[in-house]
């Protein structure tokens, strides 16, 4: 059982949640201990099995259930979201809503990707219209809480989904602008640093970056590493904004809302509103190269 002054990760089941959890695990500055949020019934047990060895309490929460999430975050001050998906929108409200009920003082939201307040709202998407839902709903209550826009997760949106296919032999170069990216694994590293931050200002957008580039500089490190080749197809914003929208006049978008994310992440990214602005740096803390990245990415 835990006691003192809790940080909860909610979303802690799997890809960045439970690199999160482990990250704060091993450093945890000015809290007594760390906890993770499972839903109740999960069936994540090796994952949970592993955060309990690093020291991590298990709490479970159904959310539908206020009463259950309340039990879940006692003893919490800081809740950091790291849900994902549908996750995002009703069951993040719900777990805001007991927070706040449980007197939880900081709440982080699952926001990890581009600064909202940059994109196009003329193109938008689903996704950065329920973590605007989000953020009213902690502005409703007393919590402290800031938002963390990581960049592009590299070793998670190199796919074809986002335009890079290298069974194909291609790539899509977004109008030639660079963009932030930030491997999951440097993510995590970031949380305690900005969770001991307390220059970061109620409501700041909190930059972050391992490094800079654009498609083509992966594509140039693609081939020294494997010595092949990539065909560049170069959009333009127009052009992005096309694919867009035919996505969104297909069956497909009817079924799945976010059957254009990939082709909207570009054209954010064509538009110049993937590039950080001022990353946050912290004494201590190594991030990946773009070099490192892509000899580790590209060899497997």
């Amino acid at each position: 059982m835990s006691t003192g002054k809790q940080v909860l990760v909610a979303g802690a089941s799997g890809g960045l949640g439970e690199k999160v959890a482990h990250a704060l695990a091993k450093n945890h500055p000015g809290f007594d201990g760390v906890k993770a949020l499972f839903r109740k019934g999960h069936d994540k047990a090796d994952v949970a099995d592993k955060l309990k060895e690093a020291g991590v309490e298990i709490v479970e929460g159904d959310f539908d259930s206020q009463d259950s999430l309340k039990a879940a975050l006692s003893e919490v001050d800081t809740v950091v979201s790291v849900l994902s998906g549908a996750g995002v929108g009703g069951p993040q409200i719900a777990l805001v809503q007991a927070s706040a009920a449980a007197g939880v003082k900081r709440f982080v939201p699952s926001e990890f990707g581009f600064d909202r307040s940059r994109i196009d709202k003329e193109v938008d998407h689903p996704v950065f219209q329920y973590k605007n839902n989000v953020e009213e709903e902690i502005k409703k209550t007393d919590m402290d809480y800031f938002l963390v826009a990581s960049g592009l997760f590299c070793d998670y949106l190199l796919n074809p989904f986002f335009g890079w296919n290298t069974e194909a032999g291609t790539y899509n170069e977004a109008a030639g602008q660079e963009a932030s990216w930030t491997p999951r694994d440097d993510v995590a590293a970031y949380v305690p640093h900005l969770l001991a931050d307390e220059s970061i200002k109620k409501g700041e957008t909190v930059e972050l970056q391992s490094f800079a580039c654009r498609f083509t500089d992966f594509a140039d490190h693609y081939e020294k590493v494997t010595g092949k080749k990539l065909e560049r197809k170069d959009l333009s914003v127009d052009d992005l904004k096309a694919q867009v929208k035919a996505i969104r006049e297909s069956d497909d978008y009817k079924q799945n809302p976010f059957a254009d994310f990939g082709a909207a992440l570009q054209l954010f990214i064509a538009q110049g509103s993937g590039l950080a602005k001022n990353p946050k740096k912290y004494d201590g803390l190594e991030l990946t190269t773009l070099e490192a990245f892509a000899k580790s990415q590209f060899s497997a």
